[in-house]
């Protein structure tokens, strides 16, 4: 059926811009397809993935804007990183093939409707295949590779142990095994978990550092966080990466480890490295738990100031000065800059409006979790 004369016929430019301007709707279809069908995607980040599936639609878009899939670009192979994360490699054939699917057929939507002449069309979809082939290529060549290597072997199985650790429904005596055949003995450990830009680094200091003369730490991603089992008499206190640690716990028993490190590391505020565990973090461990008492705290030091925010950002910060100064005016005054009378001042106009006297123990308390609870995102920034 010959196109509709109305509709004047497209170039394979117009097509190519057409379809980089539904790039992220591209990217987005194609990823819920993967999840959908390739459970093994279950452990990587949808950020990562959506970064990678958006980077081949690149390449296909690329290529076929510029007819020919001879010089192909240099992308970085997410092959040895999807091992990592459990991804078989049948999976991550079947993941390109995916990528590459939602962009082809709409491609063949909208050069149908708009009239691309059949051999554009040809050449173009022949550039798709090829950019698909060089891909699973590529991966198959990675993966092929790996599985010869000792070292990748390694961290698949340290990959595993961790995603078995942090299952809810978790055998203490599989965990106990699979860890016997990394090498580690039967003592106690701890989880810890973190976040980074480059887990590598993270991966790399935190087995490094966290082994001991008794038994090495091993690392891994895991989902959305990179994780270790680290033997509980290893020192990383001074870290400067993140470590929300649980506690200490058999190998049977390290669920329980990630749970506790999952709650420490849930309330802890953007940007904070070194070693945190419940001792560290102490009474802040409920602040993100029990969120009714930051409104009761809220309701009591911040609406109170709703009709002049200004003033009342200045006197909670003086406040919370007066208080870290252990109640010392001179101290405290000193540290914002301002003359002593000026902050007792500012410290009765607060009890004065709120109600409140910093003299009772609960209202120094209840200051403090406030503070806490914005650091972590859940008030008035005060601006």
């Amino acid at each position: 059926m010959s196109p509709d004369n109305s509709i004047p016929y497209a170039t394979l430019a117009t097509v190519v811009a057409q379809l980089r301007r539904e790039h992220e709707d591209l990217t987005v279809h194609a990823v819920g397809d993967i999840h959908e069908e390739l459970p093994d995607y279950a452990d990587v980040p949808r950020r990562e993935l959506v970064a990678s599936v958006g980077g081949i639609i690149d390449v296909v878009l690329d290529v076929v804007a510029s007819g020919s899939a001879a010089q192909l670009p240099a992308v970085p192979s997410v092959a040895l990183r999807r091992l990592g994360q459990g991804v078989q490699v049948d999976s991550l054939l079947r993941a390109y093939r995916l990528a590459l699917t939602s962009t082809q057929r709409r491609f063949s939507d909208i050069a149908r409707t708009r009239g691309l002449p059949v051999e554009d069309c040809l050449t173009a979809m022949d550039a798709m295949w090829e950019v698909g082939e060089w891909f699973m290529q590529q991966a198959v060549r990675e993966y092929r590779a790996a599985s010869v290597g000792e070292s990748v072997r390694r961290r698949v199985a340290k990959a595993e142990l961790l995603r078995l650790i942090a299952a809810p429904q978790h055998s203490g005596l599989e965990i106990a095994a699979r860890a016997r055949r990394l090498g580690l003995p039967d003592i106690a450990y701890r989880v810890a978990l973190g976040m980074a830009a480059d887990p590598d680094e993270w991966v790399a200091y935190v087995e490094k550092w966290g082994s001991t003369p008794a038994a090495m730490a091993v690392a891994a991603e895991v989902g959305d966080v990179i994780a270790a089992l680290i033997p509980a008499t290893a020192q990383l206190a001074d870290a400067p990466v993140l470590l929300a640690a649980g506690p200490s716990t058999s190998l049977a028993e390290a669920g329980e480890s990630w749970a506790g490190a999952r709650r420490v590391l849930s309330a802890l505020p953007p940007g904070r490295t070194g070693w945190w565990d419940a001792a560290a973090l102490s009474w802040r461990l409920a602040v993100p738990e029990v969120p009714a008492v930051t409104a009761i705290v809220q309701a009591r030091y911040e609406t109170v100031f709703a009709e002049a925010p200004e003033t009342g950002a200045m006197l909670l910060e003086s406040v919370w000065a007066y208080l870290d100064a252990g109640l010392s005016f001179k101290q405290a005054a000193a540290g914002l800059y301002v003359h002593e009378n000026t902050l007792r001042h500012r410290v009765a106009k607060f009890e004065e409006v709120t109600g409140r006297s910093l003299t009772e123990p609960d209202t120094r308390m209840e200051l403090l979790w406030l503070r806490y609870a914005r650091e972590l995102g859940g008030g008035s920034s005060g601006d």
